[in-house]
């Protein structure tokens, strides 16, 4: 769970039968989510807290290819993230971990607008 923030999905695939969770989270929330993980003794079984940037972790933090599903949501509101080439940065280190054949989510997005005039307004 890249930018796991307050871990929700990273508890929530520990709760799903997940057999190993990742929750990378730079800010201080990761202090947070550890303090969960490790007053909850199921969860500490299976989730990993690296309080780090995606693009810092290491193999020695999360294993070279041993992801079968990375979720990251690099998008932003609307689709549009303001720190544009952090969440491509992002995105390129978190398929790092992903195994052959695995899956990111989102791996891709729909954006729809339509353009609207108001006489009203004008």
């Amino acid at each position: 769970d890249v930018g796991a923030g307050s871990g929700m999905f990273s508890f929530a695939a520990a709760k799903a039968g997940a057999a190993k969770v990742y929750a990378i989270e730079a800010s201080d929330l990761a202090q947070s989510v550890r303090a969960i993980v490790e007053a909850n003794p199921d969860l500490a079984k299976v989730v990993t807290v690296v309080c780090k940037m995606a693009h810092e972790v290491t193999f020695e933090d999360i294993p070279e290819g041993c992801a079968d599903v990375v979720l990251s949501e690099p998008f932003g509101h609307f689709m549009i993230n303001p720190a544009g080439v952090e969440s491509v940065r992002t995105w390129v280190s978190a398929r790092r971990f992903l195994k052959k054949g695995g899956k990111m989510y989102p791996s891709k997005g729909k954006l729809n607008a339509q353009l609207v005039s108001d006489p009203a307004t004008h």
